[in-house]
């Protein structure tokens, strides 16, 4: 299970760098299944109180890792909670977040971006091991 969680984290932190660097650089973001891949990315709905959705993808790939760490070395318990329930909130907040913002893809933007389509199914995946845990 921490081999495919680690895998996972590292496809998402890929795909969520990868859709950083694009926007950062000014360059087109290329989609196979979608018309116009910019058109998510760049939409208002791309970014929350002016952190760019990627952002967020990429600390919570990393807090994937981090729960790994912690996991490895022990370590139970922070500030008296749980690491498992601690991680299981922060996973439960990426999963809305994924449903929320494919819906904004499908019913307002009428426009998909299978980059973002890829992390959805990402974190869809951490959350089934993590609460299986």
């Amino acid at each position: 299970m921490i081999l495919l969680l680690i895998t996972l984290a590292l496809i998402g932190l890929a795909d969520s760098s990868y859709i950083l660097y694009t926007k950062t650089k000014g360059k087109k973001l290329v989609c196979l299944i979608g018309k116009d891949c910019d058109k998510v990315v760049k939409s208002k709905y791309s970014h929350i109180f002016k952190v760019p959705n990627e952002v967020l993808g990429i600390l919570f790939y990393l807090s994937v890792f981090g729960f790994i760490l912690l996991t490895f070395l022990n370590i139970g318990s922070f500030l008296g909670l749980s690491i498992l329930s601690l991680f299981q909130a922060i996973v439960f907040l990426a999963l809305l977040s994924s449903a929320f913002l494919t819906g904004i893809q499908i019913f307002k933007l009428k426009e998909l971006c299978e980059y973002c389509l890829a992390t959805a199914a990402i974190n869809l995946f951490i959350a089934a091991i993590v609460f299986l845990l």
